[in-house]
Parts: C-alpha cells; structure tokens; sequence
C-alpha cells in the first residue's frame, strides 16, 4: 500500500513494520512513525500539513521509490529466479 501511494504522488506517513520496512525511509520518502503511537502519528500529519517542502520532497522520494516496483520489473525478477532455479538462462518474451 505505501508503493501504490507513492506511485499516485501521495506522499506516505507508516510504520516500517512488515513488508514496508523495505520501503520507507524516514524523511526521504515517507514519514516513519513507532506502531501504536498516536501521538506521533497526529504529529507526522500536521508537519505533512504544514511544511509544503516535506510534502514535495517525500513526493519525490517515493516517486523514485515506487519506480523500482513495476509490475515489469516484478516479472523480469520473478524469470530470473525461475530460471536460475531451473538452470537455464532468463529469456524475456517467452
């Protein structure tokens, strides 16, 4: 969910639990915040609010982010895996 945002230009506050601790990079591409905080969750959103160059920069960075995660991207990993797995060499286009 946080690539699919940033793909969309939204900028991202999370946790980097899970599969997103790959992904988010604090102040880079997204707000990080501790899991089951609140506190810190309302604070990450008002500075979203109120810092437009936070707001641009995270677009930026998960922009770039998101970029590393297309679906042909996705593919061309997953035949090279299976191919390495197999023991042949990865052809595109098959």
């Amino acid at each position: 969910v946080p690539v699919e945002a940033m793909a969309v230009g939204r900028p991202v506050v999370g946790t980097a639990t899970g599969g997103a601790r790959e992904v988010l990079r604090h102040e880079e591409n997204a707000l990080v915040v501790a899991p089951g905080d609140p506190a810190a969750l309302a604070a990450a959103v008002r500075r979203l609010a109120d810092e437009p160059s936070l707001r641009e920069r995270l677009r930026e960075g998960g922009a770039a982010t998101a970029g590393r995660f297309t679906a042909g991207r996705f593919a061309a990993g997953v035949l090279e895996l299976v191919s390495e797995v197999a023991g042949r060499p990865a052809r595109a286009g098959r």
